[in-house]
C-alpha cells in the first residue's frame, strides 16, 4: 500500500499549536490564555463555595423535619470529601480514557 498523504500545509502539527510552552514563565502567566484560565477558575471556585456554603441551609429549609436535615447534611459532609475514590477508579481501570477518547460518549 501506499504510505499516507502529508497533512495540508494549512493544519499545524500538535506540537505547534500551542507555542507557550516554549516560552519563558512570565510570558505564560502573563498570556491571554493564563489570564483565561485563572479568570475561569476564580470564577468557578467561588460558585462552588458559595453553593457548598448554602447548602446546609438549604437542606434544612427544603426538610421541616430537623432529624432528617441533620442527617442528610452529616451524609453530604462524608460524601462529598470521598468523591475521588469513583475517579480514581475510573482512572486505574482504564475506564476514564476510553469514555475521554470516545466524545460521543462522554456527553
Amino acid at each position: 500500500p501506499a504510505p499516507p498523504a502529508p497533512p495540508p500545509a494549512s493544519i499545524a502539527p500538535p506540537n505547534r499549536l500551542h507555542p507557550l510552552v516554549d516560552k519563558p514563565l512570565l510570558t505564560q502567566v502573563f498570556s491571554i490564555e493564563f489570564l483565561y484560565v485563572v479568570l475561569f477558575l476564580t470564577i468557578h471556585i467561588f460558585r462552588q463555595g458559595f453553593l457548598l456554603g448554602t447548602l446546609g441551609p438549604q437542606v434544612e429549609a427544603f426538610f421541616p423535619d430537623k432529624s432528617q436535615a441533620d442527617m442528610l447534611k452529616s451524609l453530604f459532609n462524608v460524601i462529598l470529601p470521598l468523591g475521588f475514590l469513583p475517579m480514581m477508579f475510573c482512572t486505574a481501570s482504564g475506564l476514564a480514557g476510553f469514555i475521554l477518547n470516545r466524545p460521543r460518549l462522554a456527553f
